[in-house]
């Protein structure tokens, strides 16, 4: 007998062993407990408004003092390792290059060569 075999067969001797410990879904369902929450949920919400109610009658000006206005905004505040943040061409970042004709100047740097697409040659095969 191969060991494949034997472990299936284990395990359906396991799975008939607890199936016959184990009570019928019925009984299971018939011994749960009822369901409390319409015994206490009422009795929750009304305990939550009081409590919420008692709350704004006792500090009925609670809210926060205005700010100082010498006191420094927090948008104002600088990191003061901000500098690091300056990176070399950083210019390169902050701007939108043009899309289309090259700047003047940057094709000066490279020799012209010989155009030779397709769309140029086309017609001259033979001559």
């Amino acid at each position: 007998m191969s060991d494949d075999t034997q472990l299936r067969e284990r395990f359906a001797s396991l799975r008939k062993e607890e199936a016959g410990r184990a009570p019928p879904f019925t009984q299971v369902l018939q011994r749960a407990p009822p369901s409390s929450f319409w015994k206490r949920g009422p009795l929750a919400a009304i305990a939550c408004l009081a409590a919420i109610t008692v709350t704004l009658l006792l500090f009925p000006h609670a809210h926060t003092p205005p700010l100082d206005p010498a006191a420094a905004s927090l948008a104002d505040w600088r990191s003061p390792m901000d500098f690091l943040l300056n990176t070399p061409s950083q210019e390169m970042l902050r701007t939108i290059p043009a899309i289309g004709a090259p700047s003047p100047g940057i094709l000066d740097a490279y020799p012209r060569l010989k155009d030779t697409t397709p769309a140029r040659r086309a017609g001259r095969e033979h001559s």
